[in-house]
């Protein structure tokens, strides 16, 4: 019986999948070397720190390039998505990336808070909303929203000695954790009500009645209250004034 329950998982990749999986690579490693080119604090390597974050970026935009119009595969199970949806938003959410990071240069150098974190970070939350929109499975989903929020809380309070952006900082990140914890449980219960976490498979089983299943409801009713805090949609928008204001201006972007 355990045998049965316990399936192995194959988790190897062809050349055409590890393709498709280069661009997300391709930033995540960015993010670590970026932070070794800002191992001291000398001005120069400010600017080596930015140089590889953006040579990341572009390169993350070419990856995504090279494998534009190739056809929709999934990756690990079904676990991510890589196809035209995917492909649009990363290579939109790596331009706007870029045109942040060149953004916050000047912005940082006035503020005194020039320091190679803040690209890492800023690369680390990318990674989380590309992600994020290739995901399907709740899991898979539940961790890149994470990797992109754990950067953002950092970066909201990115400037250490002002009072108004550490407070922001904590109540962004006391106020996300909830929202994160009701999100993580209403994901346990679709699960015992569904008994899959794939969002395909969700959507094919909430045609079919989903009302005669209270579970199935509660659990629909947490998932959505979570991802609506995360968005700032009314009611859940009480965070964002504070927040935006405490801010960087250079992270509100």
């Amino acid at each position: 019986m355990q045998d049965e329950l316990i399936k192995p998982q194959n988790l190897t990749l062809s050349r055409e999948q590890f393709a498709m999986l280069l661009p997300y690579l391709m930033v995540a490693v960015g993010a670590m070397f970026t932070l070794l080119a800002g191992v001291t604090r000398q001005a120069n390597n400010k600017c080596a720190a930015a140089g590889v974050s953006l040579v990341t970026v572009v390169a993350g935009i070419y990856a995504v390039a090279a494998i534009w119009g190739e056809p929709s595969i999934t990756l690990f199970n079904g676990m991510l998505a890589a196809d035209y949806f995917a492909g649009l938003f990363n290579a939109l959410l790596l331009g706007a990336t870029g045109l942040v990071i060149l953004a916050s240069y000047s912005y940082l150098e006035k503020e005194g808070i020039h320091y190679a974190e803040y690209y890492s970070l800023i690369l680390f939350s990318c990674l989380g909303m590309m992600l994020l929109a290739s995901s399907l499975d709740l899991i898979v989903l539940f961790v890149s929203l994470e990797v992109m929020s754990i950067g953002v809380y950092v970066l909201v309070g990115f400037r250490r000695t002002d009072v108004k952006s550490n407070e922001a900082a904590l109540k962004y990140f006391i106020l996300g954790s909830a929202a994160s914890a009701i999100l993580l449980f209403g994901i346990a219960l679709l699960y015992g009500a569904t008994g899959t976490m794939n969002i395909t498979e969700l959507a094919a089983i909430a045609k079919t009645n989903p009302a005669s299943n209270p579970l199935m409801t509660l659990a629909s009713v947490l998932v959505i209250s979570g991802f609506l805090f995360k968005v700032a949609t009314v009611p859940f928008h009480m965070w964002m004034p504070d927040v935006y204001e405490g801010a960087p201006t250079s992270v509100t972007c």
